[in-house]
């Protein structure tokens, strides 16, 4: 798939129709290369002072190779040493460029020392192209940035590369405009480019283009947000609710959402929260517990009581309060009562995530949430439970039969999470570096919502240059598309349990919401497939839509 550095790449020829440098789209009809490279097109004096009036001969090598346009000089800053920004020239296109090209995105940075970076460039006998990397260093006296090839092999930059746009690896943008190599010192393996930043101060269109810098380093969508990650977004009231109560003795806090809507990442929150107040935050994940743990409750208990006790840094001391003719339940009891609470002098906030994974072993689960549940009515009036603050993570209905008296999911404070909304995309869109109309934006939700995860590996790839917004719409429903595991997955649950899949089958077959069995509803809409509407059921977004109907046939 063409990057949105290959689709701006422009090759320039000469009036004979030899390659003697490169530029790039930086706008739907402008174009910067170095004005030397014009020079030698127009078969004119390199420090020539007046803006030459002959067109350019150019085509765009990766997207559109061959088909020539024609463009005029509109802005000349001709070689001159004494010039603080020099070697620049700006071309206007007389037409419009096919739809496959597109303007590259500038980046700026005040650092950039040891930042990676990739150039196409059009070297002596490589008319077609060569790609050339290494590191980016710092600036000199006049404005320029010090490119250093820190590889073995491969191309360095060299007279052919002039012109060509500067992908910076880690701002996930061009950084500069090649310019010069260091041609009388062979060995020295350094070259220099025209930051994005002298560019835009040089040549005041640019200004007005949109120069886009990512508000910080990109991040592969997976798994927890990072706590100190600037892609987290917020969805109030829900943070403040859940801090607000997290600090209440013996808080009991339910939070449930479909997988990759961001339930881990709330929960991380909760806990470090807690740990601002001086309580101690716990995380216990269920998904790392061997097979055998769920062997039976009492392994399952003392499985649990040990996690505990690994994660306070405190002696596990299982042999100690694990003996006797007490049931399990009780010595989980006793282990907490006796010994890891008093053991600390603050509050502890316990997180368990996944617990859906307990739902499968029926039997420990109707023990293990009916101790969690008596554990949180004691807390009502016993001082040591006070200090014991519970956050329960799931993405399933609770369909195991469960005394309403013994359940802890008909207390505390409940948390359903939300798609993001239209605005909080907005948002994510500029903290990703990217300067889209609101028509973009709508169109990415039209997509897939405001499915968090959807929506961040949308825009992880576009602000990498990897693919459009059009070229990610255009297959994001198929075995193509940059969704293809997540979509796979969901396919391959559906198959699982035929009574979903007629169900699914019925939901995506019209545009309409339509109404479906209420258990059936109510487990599609836990896998994250279905929203309510009313009393009826409609895919989550036109992804599931287009994915499904295709998938399982539905004419």
């Amino acid at each position: 798939m063409t990057t949105l550095l290959e689709s701006s790449v422009v090759r320039i020829y000469s009036n004979g129709g030899k390659v003697v440098g490169a530029g790039f789209l930086v706008s739907p009809k402008y174009i910067l290369t170095c004005a030397h490279v014009v020079a030698d097109a127009l078969g004119v004096a390199r420090n020539i002072v007046e803006k030459p009036e002959q067109a350019v001969s150019l085509d765009f090598p990766i997207v559109a190779a061959k088909q020539f346009f024609k463009a005029r000089v509109v802005f000349w800053r001709p070689i001159h040493p004494d010039e603080f920004a020099e070697d620049i020239a700006g071309l206007e296109l007389e037409s419009s460029p096919p739809d496959a090209v597109k303007p590259a995105q500038l980046v700026t940075s005040e650092d950039l020392w040891g930042h990676p970076f990739r150039v196409l460039g059009f070297p002596l006998k490589q008319p077609n192209g060569a790609w050339a990397s290494g590191e980016l260093r710092a600036g000199i006296g006049n404005g320029w940035v010090q490119l250093e090839d820190v590889k073995q092999q491969g191309y360095a930059l060299e007279p052919g590369f002039s012109g060509a746009p500067i992908w910076d690896e880690k701002l996930v943008g061009i950084a500069g405009m090649a310019v010069a190599a260091e041609i009388a010192r062979p060995d020295a393996k350094a070259a220099f480019m025209i930051p994005t930043k002298v560019l835009c101060e040089a040549w005041s269109e640019l200004g007005e283009q949109a120069i886009a810098q990512p508000a910080a380093e990109l991040e592969l969508p997976e798994g927890q947000v990072d706590l100190e990650s600037p892609f987290y977004v917020e969805r109030p009231p829900i943070e403040f609710d859940c801090y607000k109560e997290i600090v209440k003795p013996g808080a009991l806090i339910r939070v449930k959402a479909p997988r990759q809507m961001g339930k881990t990442s709330l929960m991380a929150r909760i806990l470090q929260h807690g740990t601002t107040q001086g309580y101690k935050g716990v995380p216990v994940y269920f998904e790392q517990a061997d097979r055998d743990v769920f062997a039976n409750l009492d392994q399952f208990l003392q499985w649990f009581c040990a996690s505990v006790a690994w994660e306070l840094n405190l002696p596990e001391k299982l042999a100690d309060y694990w003996k006797g003719v007490l049931g399990s339940k009780n010595k989980c009891t006793n282990y907490f009562q006796r010994y890891l609470l008093p053991e600390i002098s603050s509050p502890l906030v316990l997180g368990l995530d996944e617990v859906d994974l307990i739902f499968q072993h029926q039997a420990i689960a109707t023990d293990f949430f009916g101790l969690l549940r008596a554990w949180h009515e004691r807390a009502k009036n016993d001082a040591i439970w006070k200090k014991l603050r519970l956050v329960i993570v799931h993405s399933k209905e609770v369909y195991i039969p469960l005394n309403m008296n013994q359940s802890p999911f008909n207390v505390g404070l409940a948390i359903e999470l939300p798609e993001l909304t239209l605005a909080q995309v907005q948002d994510l869109v500029q903290r990703h570096g990217l300067s889209w109309t609101g028509e973009q934006v709508e169109k990415l939700m039209e997509m897939v919502g405001g499915h968090p995860y959807l929506v961040r590996m949308a825009l992880y790839k576009i602000a990498r240059g990897e693919m459009t917004l059009e070229e990610l719409l255009q297959i994001a429903p198929t075995e193509e598309g940059l969704y293809c595991e997540h979509l796979r997955r969901h396919l391959l649950n559906l198959e699982e349990n035929q009574e979903l899949l007629l169900a699914m089958r019925q939901v995506v077959a019209v545009n309409d919401p339509v109404r479906i069995d209420t258990g059936t509803a109510f487990k599609l809409r836990s896998m994250g497939l279905v929203k309510l509407k009313g009393n009826d059921v409609l895919p989550l977004c036109d992804l599931y839509r287009q994915y499904f109907r295709d998938r399982l046939r539905v004419n």
